[in-house]
């Protein structure tokens, strides 16, 4: 410190020491200036924290976006794979249309020959009322030639038994070949979630089980268009029987299933009927998994199964015959129903009312069911009343015709 500062700080302190109200005016400043630094420095921890809280609402509104963005390329992915089916579905219809179509000229073009022949055979007749010994003759040709459409006719039969077999054949090799590799790639897929499911990512997980439960539906796919495929192949052994005894061994099968899912069945049939009973219980089991597939969450399912006598003169439907007797068959449930628009349509086959993701199925359960009534020369209705439940009737005709191994008619 220099001699001049030096003197000059001595002098300030001779004057404060004389003048106190100076000294008090100078601790006032330097208390205004102390003030206005804490206020300055509190607003600028103010703004630190505004700026934090506004980041922290950025940051979750950037974890937002990413999730709807997360949301919107799954729901994409789906869109995709719908349009995909719709795109398949609509080249199919356009290949049917093509056949049917084709069919149609053909048809047209067959009761074009037919009028021609007709118009022939008119004229042919005519001449043959000029001349009577030439129709003798025409008489003769025509022997030979009915008795070569006849072989011809036999040949044809004999062809077509032996192309239904072989179609019978490939089904089930198809069927068997189909199913195996799925078994693999399940197989594979099991592998790789318990081998790996620490170096997976949650989507690669939840994508590895969205492939199973793909490869298990294809599966049950298979299953079920065989099974369709195979209705009419059995031997069509009717036999008479209490619809309550077969009914009770469906239940007794589904036992497990229904007790985890708390389910009541009420029967109390004692009707008999005429069956081919696989058949019969294929379709009571078919029934029944429909019931406790579409149960009401939290409601306890109530099936009842009822079973009488009734005319078909005393029913208003077109598939039974007025004059035949028939045993009916109820399947009563208080599921989540459907509405009556679909009473019919939802025995088409490939048919669903619900997206897969909510109810699993391949949508020909119920074409089955109606497939077997048909073979029975029986009827089958429903109707469903939404988010009440439903009933399937199940008319069987208490007479059956059928051929036994001697090839004679009996009843």
């Amino acid at each position: 410190m220099t001699s001049r500062k030096k003197n000059k700080k001595k002098k300030t302190e001779a004057f404060t020491k004389v003048n106190p109200a100076y000294e008090q005016r100078e601790k006032e400043r330097k208390a205004a200036e102390l003030e206005l630094a804490i206020k300055r420095l509190a607003f600028q921890i103010n703004q630190r924290e505004q700026r934090a809280q506004e980041l922290i609402i950025a940051n979750r509104e950037l974890a937002y976006q990413n999730e709807q963005k997360e949301k919107r390329a799954q729901e994409l992915v789906i869109a995709n794979k719908e349009l995909a089916y719709q795109n398949e579905q609509k080249g199919q219809r356009a290949q049917e249309l093509v056949i049917a179509n084709k069919e149609l000229a053909y048809q047209n073009e067959q009761k074009e020959k037919r009028a021609a022949e007709l118009l022939a055979a008119n004229v042919e007749l005519a001449y043959q009322n000029q001349q009577k010994e030439l129709r003798a003759q025409e008489l003769v040709v025509a022997n030979i030639e009915l008795a070569f459409q006849s072989e011809q006719k036999e040949k044809r039969a004999a062809e077509l038994a032996e192309a239904i077999k072989d179609l019978e054949a490939f089904a089930y090799v198809s069927s068997h070949h189909l199913q195996e590799p799925l078994r693999k790639i399940r197989s594979f897929l099991d592998r790789v979630l318990e081998r790996d499911a620490q170096n997976l990512s949650e989507k690669g997980k939840y994508d590895l089980g969205r492939m199973d439960v793909a490869t298990a539906r294809m599966s049950q796919l298979i299953h079920d268009v065989y099974t369709y495929s195979r209705v009419n192949a059995i031997e069509p052994a009717f036999e008479r029987v209490v619809a309550g005894s077969l009914i009770r061994e469906v239940i007794m099968r589904l036992h497990d299933r229904l007790e985890e899912k708390g389910a009541i069945v009420v029967t109390d049939i004692s009707e008999e009927v005429v069956v081919i009973p696989s058949q019969f219980r294929q379709i009571i089991l078919l029934l029944l998994d429909n019931a406790l597939k579409f149960s009401k969450p939290g409601v306890v399912p109530q099936i009842e199964i009822l079973g009488k006598m009734v005319k078909g003169q005393d029913l208003d439907s077109n598939g039974l015959a007025p004059g035949e007797n028939y045993c009916c068959i109820a399947v009563k449930d208080n599921g989540i129903g459907f509405d009556s628009q679909f009473n019919e349509s939802i025995f088409g086959i490939f048919q669903k009312l619900h997206p897969v993701e909510e109810y699993p199925g391949t949508g020909i359960g119920l074409a089955i069911v109606r497939k077997i009534m048909n073979r029975h020369k029986g009827y089958v209705k429903a109707v469903g009343v939404e988010g009440v439940g439903s009933i399937v009737r199940l008319y069987f005709p208490v007479k059956q015709e059928q051929t036994d191994s001697r090839g004679e008619q009996g009843q």
